[in-house]
């Protein structure tokens, strides 16, 4: 799907697969959509927990250690997506923010938006809430 971006054109396609290869992030789904935005791009993502240092003895039902995981995930992700998104233009922003863990495939997942850098000051908090309700 194709994103005007303030003057970039974004291919969530091209972005998606971007991450899967430069990153250990995996692309659940586009859900650009969802923003109901012309001008943002959004993305589910998921992460292992192996990767973060935690194995499948994980305590699900201690909530400090989910925070904990939550936490850890959002400084990883944010970390890995920033080289990658700045592939794809120069006055491109992005935010991702962990919202739940996945005890089927141990893993968290994450929501992943890109806006245009004049909007993103202004919109970007509200895109991703609205991404959390999907």
């Amino acid at each position: 799907m194709y994103r005007l971006l303030g003057n970039d054109v974004l291919d969530t396609e091209e972005l998606s697969k971007a991450i899967e290869s430069l990153t250990l992030l995996r692309v659940r789904e586009d859900i650009s959509n969802a923003t109901k935005r012309d001008d943002a791009a959004a993305l589910r993502l998921e992460l292992g927990i192996s990767i973060l240092g935690y194995d499948d003895s994980l305590e699900y039902e201690d909530e400090e250690v989910m925070n904990e995981l939550m936490a850890k995930s959002d400084e990883y992700v944010k970390a890995q997506l920033k080289d990658v998104v700045s592939k794809f233009g120069e006055y491109l922003a992005y935010d991702a923010y962990s919202y739940t863990f996945d005890e089927v495939s141990k893993s968290t997942l994450i929501v992943m938006a890109v806006m245009s850098t004049q909007n993103s000051y202004r919109k970007m908090r509200d895109v991703i809430k609205r991404l959390l309700t999907v």
